[in-house]
C-alpha cells in the first residue's frame, strides 16, 4: 500500500510531467482509487469518531437555514479556516465548471479565480455514481451567491456576462475577503 501511495501522489503531483488532459484523466483515477480504497477500509474498520468541537458550528448556526438570519455566525470551519454567512469571498484558482441547472446559461461556466461572491451557506457534499461521502465527515462543500460578473464558457472560451445567481464550490478554492459583522 505504500508503494501504491507513492505512485498515485507522484501522479497528482508532477502536473508538469503530463498535458493537461492526460494529468486531469490520471487525477480522475487516483482519486476514484482513493474514494474506492477508503470505502474499503471502512467496511473494515470500526465507524470513525465524531468530528471535532473545532469543525462544528457555533450555537445557532444552521447549515439548512435558507433565511437571512444568523449573518456572522461561523457556519463551516474547514482546514482551519472560518466561512460565515454573509462573507464575501473571491475563488483563488481554477475550481471547475458551473453547470447550466445552476447558472441558467446554457453552456458550462469555468469558474476561475477572480470571481466574487456571498457566503449563503454551508451543503454536505452529494452522492455520485463513484464517491459515496462519509455521512460524518465536516461540511466543505459552500453554497455562494455570484455577483453579476463576466464569466467565460467552458470549452469556447467565449465571455459571457451574467447576472447573480447561485451554485457550490469547494472551501479549499474560495477566499474570504470581507468578514460578514454578526446580526
Amino acid at each position: 500500500m505504500k508503494r501504491l501511495s507513492l505512485i498515485v501522489i507522484a501522479v497528482i503531483a508532477a502536473p508538469a510531467l503530463f498535458p493537461t488532459t492526460l494529468h486531469a484523466k490520471r487525477v480522475g483515477r487516483a482519486t476514484r482509487f482513493l474514494n474506492a480504497s477508503a470505502q474499503r477500509k471502512s467496511r473494515k474498520m470500526p465507524a470513525p469518531a465524531p468530528p471535532p468541537a473545532s469543525a462544528a458550528p457555533m450555537p445557532g448556526a444552521s447549515f439548512g437555514d435558507k433565511s437571512g438570519g444568523g449573518i456572522g455566525r461561523v457556519e463551516v470551519v474547514w482546514k482551519r479556516r472560518k466561512f460565515r454567512r454573509g462573507d464575501r469571498v473571491r475563488v483563488t484558482s481554477w475550481a471547475g465548471t458551473i453547470k447550466p441547472d445552476e447558472s441558467g446559461h446554457a453552456a458550462e461556466l469555468n469558474a476561475d479565480a477572480g470571481r466574487t461572491g456571498a457566503i449563503l451557506r454551508g451543503e454536505k457534499r452529494q452522492a455520485t455514481t463513484y464517491f459515496k461521502p462519509d455521512p460524518n465527515e465536516p461540511i466543505q462543500i459552500l453554497r455562494i451567491r455570484w455577483d453579476k460578473q463576466t464569466w467565460t464558457e467552458n470549452g469556447s472560451g467565449k465571455s459571457v456576462t451574467l447576472d447573480a445567481f447561485e451554485s457550490t464550490i469547494h472551501a479549499d478554492y474560495l477566499k474570504v475577503t470581507k468578514i460578514a459583522k454578526p446580526r
